[in-house]
């Protein structure tokens, strides 16, 4: 994320970039700290001495870890009311997780901000009754969730001999526009996972180095493991400047489908190193609402198409500069990934490489 971003706190406090005493960062420790000081700043004195005498590191991590799947104001209240309903009432769970949805998205607006944009536009493509495509150099993904209904069926059960009614839930024709607007952030984020996971082995292949993988782990001997978190650093790096990706992932999924009829159409490099104007984007998703639709559903579509603008603005502005940057530019954002990928693979004379670590 903080490579998204161009963020480098959290890129240190995640240990992508080392930090500047060369111990091991907690992203979570961090967050701990951060939130009990907003707790006691938005709550109640004593709701707020209650729960943070009782808020863990454990805690904290199951409650903004999940965001990213689509956790909810109702399960992280849930989570609470399992953690403190000793302490506080069910209706102060639910005070409590407003508090830490209201924290994440003030503490880090950048994340609450790509999380929305990809989301949304994941939105747009099923609203639109298509599928959603991610791209990454080995590979692209197809995700097309349906909705899923219930069918009955008359099953015979020779045990006691008499039919019985069985409910099966298959795919319908119809797509999950909700659950494909969860899951587009979580499966873009995937997929890079898996990519840099993929030319980690592939470097230590050509190394000639033993290399084997568990999910998101990587095993190797004692004489080859300081490259593994060498060339994690040099993969995360190789893969350019993040505006380029998010504006890949919009071409795809927003402009293709409606220029590829047409023989004088732009292409994708036309996209590919610039902010994207506003006007432009603005045309380009207003072309992908359906025709013959409801005033509701058209409205629903105003909506996502300014939530998208919205976010795909301060998107620029945060990797162009800072979140108020007036002027975001693809000057300033290159020089802003420059940077940032000067400090990913020239780490200071002396500090340990712990992007992936034991």
């Amino acid at each position: 994320m903080s490579y998204f971003l161009l963020d480098d706190s959290l890129a240190t406090r995640t240990n992508l970039i080392p930090s500047s005493d060369g111990n091991i960062q907690d992203i979570y420790s961090f967050m701990l700290d951060e939130l009990k000081e907003f707790m006691n700043a938005e709550l109640d004195k004593n709701l707020s001495g209650i729960v943070c005498d009782h808020l863990t590191r454990k805690l904290v991590k199951g409650i903004f870890m999940p965001i990213i799947y689509g956790k909810t104001l109702m399960s992280t209240a849930g989570d609470l009311k399992d953690q403190l309903s000793h302490y506080i009432t069910h209706q102060e769970c639910f005070t409590v997780a407003s508090v830490c949805f209201k924290f994440f998205r003030m503490k880090y607006p950048g994340m609450d901000c790509l999380i929305r944009l990809i989301r949304s536009i994941g939105w747009i493509v099923s609203a639109r009754d298509s599928p959603v495509f991610y791209r990454v150099p080995y590979f692209t993904t197809v995700q097309d969730y349906m909705v899923m209904e219930a069918i009955n069926i008359w099953v015979y059960d020779r045990l006691y001999k008499k039919r019985r009614r069985v409910s099966l839930r298959v795919s319908s024709s119809k797509r999950d526009r909700r659950k494909t607007e969860i899951s587009t952030f979580v499966n873009f984020i995937h997929q890079r996972d898996a990519l840099i996971a993929m030319k980690v082995v592939e470097s230590m292949i050509k190394e000639g180095a033993p290399i084997y993988t568990v999910h998101d782990n990587f095993i190797t001997t004692a004489e080859y493991s300081h490259l593994i978190p060498e060339f994690y650093s040099q993969t995360i790096s190789d893969m350019g400047s993040p505006l380029s990706i998010i504006n890949d992932f919009i071409y795809m999924n927003v402009i293709k489908p409606i220029v590829i009829c047409r023989s004088d159409g732009p292409t994708e490099d036309e996209f590919k190193e610039k902010i994207i104007p506003k006007d432009k984007l603005h045309y380009y998703l207003m072309e992908n609402v359906p025709v013959n639709i409801s005033k509701r559903m058209k409205a629903t579509w105003g909506e996502r198409i300014s939530g998208i603008l919205a976010s795909y603005e301060n998107y620029t502005r945060i990797v162009s500069g800072d979140f108020q940057s007036p002027n975001p530019s693809w000057v300033y954002h290159d020089y802003k990934w420059h940077k940032f990928q000067y400090k990913l693979i020239n780490r200071r004379e002396g500090l340990p490489n712990y992007c992936v670590h034991y």
